[in-house]
């Protein structure tokens, strides 16, 4: 993930200069550049999803041993226990 973003950094400074009409290379770098954001919100996504399941494992541990003759805990943990992504 941070060789997306450093990747995305060098790429917005190494603007290149459109002086007479001939824009490929700017295109591609704008193609490259939407590519890359695309690859950093997926893989931010994924970070994200992964820190969330943690979470909520954590709080339901958490509850269980405030509360721990309350049976329907460990089957909570057991339903966190299997992330949907």
């Amino acid at each position: 993930m941070f060789a997306l973003n450093d990747l995305r950094v060098w790429l917005s400074l190494e603007t290149p200069i459109i002086e007479d009409g001939n824009s490929f290379g700017a295109d591609v770098q704008s193609h490259l550049s939407t590519e890359i954001d695309k690859s950093f919100n997926k893989a931010a996504g994924y970070m994200n999803g992964c820190k969330r399941h943690f979470d909520d494992r954590a709080q339901a541990v958490k509850n269980w041993v405030y509360m721990p003759n309350v049976a329907d805990y460990p089957a909570a943990i057991a339903g966190v226990s299997h992330p949907d992504f």
